[in-house]
């Protein structure tokens, strides 16, 4: 009972906000915004005491002409302290997440109806037809090291980078829409243009995912080129190479280790140039990083400060998820959400209760798990003609568990899907399996194909977190007893399931899936729908039906909604064919989502302000440029 009166007064929090949105007005498209108060420019004592000293330029030197203002600022807002991190694995998401500078971004999921706005780039224009995009980049911005941020960069990114099979041995398929690769062309010190053979309105919003946009256009080409075997004498590059156990022939290894080309906090390079609130400048021991403000960075609040407001942040490797709650419940760290499950609220309220030094809030996930088909499975081709018939998918969708997963597993903190049919109706189900010929059973109950043969429901999944194997068993528990589909689900190695899945050999699959996001971010479903259909796809997929296998029956209806998204030419079009999208996606049952918008609590210090309290846990509601310590 106690579990279920502290369920029911989180629900009702959250019913009684509105979804955050940030500071400060809307500007036009593209546009750029200016300071809504106050006229002086201020800046961290941290860095006013190095200008004092004449260690840094004064500040208005070191911001461009212009700077970005921030929608999220805080009146009240001090500088200084030391934000707390810690991590499991690779590397910190969450430093990751928080610390971005996308040329042009969104704040929240965004929306189809609007474009996104300028961010590092000034301003940019779209031509009538979505095929031309000029962009103006910021005079006077610079990277972290005081070295001018131009075009020369962007170009070298795109000759140098992007272009050079080495480095990367394929193009990204986002910049050759139609099969097309962009041109670039630069037309000054600080304009540069995008041009694609066809139209291509999704391009702003390919450009706002912040998962991405991270390292688009701007690379640090005064940096770089020392790593680049294009701009170092032979002999010497030879030489720097050896020292460092590279050949010729692993060269492009040694530039993306050297140039620390990834978001890692674990790259062999410090201080590489960034244009980042923060940048990692210290490891001073096993599992411990260092990143200090960034004292070019190129963001001020509405009142003209000079942003982040923290000066450094402390980020350190912990063994497990486990020990990372215990050190933000006890006041170690300052934010968390990785790893923090809805099934935990119960003791962060009761500790909370009790004084504890930290606040966990509701936030609504983004992603979900749920269940997708290999539309296109060669090994059993019997398998993929029933899978393909959408009154299948309506039976498994009618008789899930649907209100037993959110009591049980979301503590009822879970909604029902508002991308698919969400309605219990087993009669209905076993219905709909008799019709398509699969009427027979085995002589232990379980329903045969409409040729006679044996069928069997294999749910592979990874277990990315305590939600997958809960998900499964139950789901498998009905369709075993209620519809006679024997189903058998399989827990699998992560990088097993990954490689199997695009292989073409996995029939069927439990993965996450981010609702919200691309119902905002129509890239976010493009990039989802060949990621979970098939493989066996891709061409067809990749060149807009030009070529390839094609799917059939309602996944080619999917998939022809999705090519007229992504031949859309004004951002009024993308909003009008997602709507065609969801009508599609709604109808076919393409996908099993058992519930969305599930809450899960993000752990903030008490000593931390000007956080987001409330709305999604999505990746642009957690920049830490706008909280501060107090």
């Amino acid at each position: 009972m106690r579990v279920r009166v502290i369920s029911l007064i989180i629900v009702l929090l959250l019913v009684s906000t509105t979804l955050w949105a940030g500071g400060g007005g809307q500007a036009a498209p593209g546009g750029a915004r200016t300071p809504t108060g106050g006229s002086q420019v201020r800046e961290s004592p941290m860095l006013a005491a190095l200008v004092a000293r004449n260690a840094l330029p004064p500040l208005e030197q070191r911001l461009p002409q212009n700077p970005a203002v921030a929608r999220r600022g805080d009146a009240n807002a001090v500088y200084g302290g030391q934000l707390r991190l810690g991590f499991v694995g690779g590397s910190s998401p969450d430093y990751g997440w928080m610390n971005r500078a996308n040329a042009i971004k969104q704040d929240g999921l965004g929306t189809t109806a609007e474009l996104p706005y300028a961010s590092v780039v000034e301003r940019y224009e779209v031509n009538a037809d979505a095929t031309v995009f000029t962009f103006h980049m910021r005079r006077g911005m610079k990277w972290s090291d005081g070295h001018p941020l131009t075009t020369e960069d962007v170009r070298f990114w795109w000759e140098d980078i992007e272009n050079n099979p080495a480095i990367r041995p394929s193009i990204d398929a986002m910049w050759r829409p139609g099969g097309v690769l962009m041109r670039l062309e630069i037309v000054d010190e600080y304009t540069f243009r995008c041009v694609f053979a066809q139209p291509y309105a999704l391009f702003p919003w390919q450009m706002s995912l912040a998962w991405r946009g991270n390292l688009m256009f701007f690379a640090p080409a005064h940096y770089l080129k020392q790593f680049h075997i294009d701009y170092v004498p032979d002999a010497q590059f030879r030489s720097e190479l050896a020292a460092l156990n590279f050949t010729v022939d692993n060269w492009a290894r040694y530039f993306i280790d050297y140039g620390n080309m990834d978001t890692s906090i674990r790259g062999p390079r410090l201080g590489r140039p960034v244009l980042t609130p923060f940048w990692i400048t210290q490891n001073p021991s096993v599992g411990v990083w260092i990143a200090e403000r960034n004292p070019y960075y190129f963001e001020v609040d509405e009142w003209g400060r000079q942003l982040p407001y923290i000066d450094s942040i402390r980020i350190q490797e912990a063994s497990d998820t486990g020990m990372l709650t215990m050190m933000a419940m006890s006041g170690e760290i300052d934010y968390l959400r990785e790893g923090v499950s809805t099934l935990d609220f119960p003791m962060l309220r009761q500790m909370e209760g009790s004084g504890a030094v930290y606040r966990g809030y509701p936030l609504v996930k983004h992603d979900a798990v749920f269940f997708y088909f290999n539309y296109g499975y060669q090994a059993d081709p019997g398998y993929r003609e029933i899978v393909n018939m959408r009154e299948f998918r309506q039976a498994l969708n009618y008789a899930l568990p649907r209100q037993e997963i959110i009591d049980n597993l979301y503590l009822g903190m879970a909604e029902l899907s508002d991308l698919f049919p969400s309605e219990f109706n087993v009669a209905r189900a076993n219905q709909l399996l008799d019709q398509i010929g699969m009427n027979r059973r085995d002589p232990e109950g379980f329903r045969l194909r409409p040729n006679g043969q044996p069928f069997r429901l294999d749910l592979e999944y990874a277990r990315f977190n305590d939600d997958f194997p809960l998900i499964a068993e139950m789901s498998a528990s009905n369709w075993n007893t209620l519809l006679g589909i024997r189903t058998v689900p399989r827990e699998i190695d992560r990088a097993l399931a990954g490689d199997r899945w695009n292989a073409n050999e996995m029939p069927s699959r439990l993965m996450f899936i981010d609702p919200p996001v691309f119902v905002g971010n129509p890239v976010m479903w493009d990039w989802s729908v060949l990621a979970r259909t098939s493989p066996l796809f891709t061409e067809y997929y990749n060149s807009t039906g030009q070529s390839g296998t094609a799917p059939v029956g309602d996944i080619l209806a999917v998939y022809r909604a999705t090519f007229n998204l992504r031949n859309s030419r004004t951002h009024q079009e993308v909003d009008r064919h997602w709507q065609e999208v969801r009508r599609v996606l709604y109808d076919s049952v393409m996908w099993i989502v058992p519930a969305q918008n599930a809450v899960a609590p993000v752990i903030y210090s008490s000593r931390l302000h000007n956080v987001n309290t409330t709305g999604f846990m999505i990746v642009s509601n957690l920049d830490m440029a706008y909280s501060f310590i107090r």
